[in-house]
């Protein structure tokens, strides 16, 4: 209201209700959050371990930021909406596709560059990792501190290195 200078109702109105405005919001954040995959996990084979690493270590993809809890808007939307709303539902599940997706392709990548277990299923790892990262953020909620949740990611990639590589 304040950006904008409209009331409550003509904001509400300009996107066709206070509902609306929710699912365009969720829409413009899980396209912000998709289009940030490709820069975060993307690139050569060689690297791909480490960049995998820095994504789960990053605050800006993972609740992990020490004193403030950055729980996704997406995660918040299927915790708070998923079971009895269909558009966030299928909003949210598009986007945790399109990370479990993006995850999948740096764990093969890294597989082919013999830094990640050759023999382990890409997309079961990569939905193991999915699952800890939203799992982080609803326990980060209940005030677990970053250096409690921290270690379970480091645990999980460490499951999958072939050789030990130093977790930030």
């Amino acid at each position: 209201m304040e950006a904008t200078g409209l009331g409550r109702g003509s904001l509400y109105a300009a996107f066709g209700g206070k509902h609306q405005m929710y699912l365009e919001a969720l829409d413009r954040y899980c396209l912000d959050y998709e289009e940030s995959l490709d820069d975060a996990l993307g690139g050569s084979d060689e690297g791909a371990y480490g960049r995998l690493q820095a994504y789960l270590a990053n605050p800006e993809h993972c609740a992990l930021q020490a004193g403030e809890y950055l729980v996704c808007m997406a995660g918040r939307s299927a915790m708070e909406l998923g079971s009895c709303d269909v558009d966030v539902t299928s909003r949210v599940d598009r986007n945790f596709t399109v990370l479990e997706s993006a995850l999948r392709e740096a764990i093969e990548a890294a597989q082919r560059a013999g830094d990640f277990d050759r023999d382990a299923d890409a997309g079961d790892a990569a939905t193991v990792i999915l699952v800890l990262l939203k799992g982080i953020d609803i326990v980060a909620r209940t005030g677990r501190s970053p250096e409690d949740l921290r270690p379970l990611v480091g645990a999980v990639m460490d499951r999958f290195a072939t050789h030990r590589l130093a977790f930030a």
